[in-house]
């Protein structure tokens, strides 16, 4: 679905196919699902699903009818379906994001503690934010902002509760498990996060926001490339 999709968002048949997004999220979230499972067992997956679908979900829900905590703004009918003015797919995304960034925190800063862990993955979470911003508002209409432009606490926000997501992986999934397994299935968090980051870059550099791609890019090139071997040196 990644490189056919990227090829329709730089046609004109974007807007027919803004529909299969929900599935793609889902899909991905299945993914990183199966993979938790089949290193932490049933219940953290549970757990940590459904506290974070959940919670993602009524914090959205929060946003649309009060402003807080992202600022205003409003879905638009593009994403669905919806579950009363909050479409699922962004529970999906909340989840994949959140879990992904998690996965790659502890399998690239190993020796980090569970606070480490959870600020690196908020970090990167919050970067992802910034090139998911303009791709989803300004160039899909997934939502709208009411002032016209993104609020800075949107991105505080995401920090926040990507740090407080991410505290509760720490508790429930523990760094080690990957460690010592299949080269593939280690890539596997790293492919759905970079999947989404590229089509971010791609889509929003062709639409001319190259600040915020400028942005959002160098934070997670610090975080996955140049971070992990100043703390190899270092050690």
């Amino acid at each position: 679905m990644f490189p056919v999709g990227l090829a329709i968002m730089l046609t004109g048949y974007r807007e027919q196919y803004l529909w299969t997004t929900t599935i793609f999220l889902g899909l991905q979230a299945l993914i990183l699902l199966m993979l938790i499972l089949k290193y932490w067992g049933f219940v953290p997956v549970l757990i940590t699903s459904v506290i974070i679908f959940t919670l993602s979900y009524f914090i959205e829900y929060i946003g649309v009818n009060t402003g807080y905590p992202f600022g205003n703004y409003t879905y638009t009918s593009i994403l669905t379906p919806q579950l009363f003015g909050v479409p699922l797919a962004i529970a999906f995304a909340w989840l994949s994001v959140n879990v992904s960034a998690y996965l790659i925190t502890i399998d690239l800063y190993r020796k980090a503690s569970a606070f480490a862990a959870a600020l690196i993955s908020s970090v990167l979470i919050f970067s992802t934010d910034i090139l998911l911003e303009p791709f989803a508002a300004f160039v899909n209409g997934f939502w709208i902002w009411n002032s016209g432009r993104i609020p800075f606490v949107n991105f505080i926000s995401w920090l926040v509760i990507g740090f407080l997501f991410s505290l509760v992986l720490t508790l429930f999934i523990k760094p080690g498990k990957l460690q010592g397994t299949e080269p593939c299935i280690k890539k596997i968090p790293y492919i759905v996060l970079m999947v989404n980051i590229l089509t971010f870059l791609v889509i929003n550099i062709y639409n001319s926001y190259l600040f915020m791609s400028v942005v959002g890019g160098t934070i997670i090139t610090f975080i996955l490339l140049i971070l992990p071997l100043i703390s190899k040196s270092e050690a």
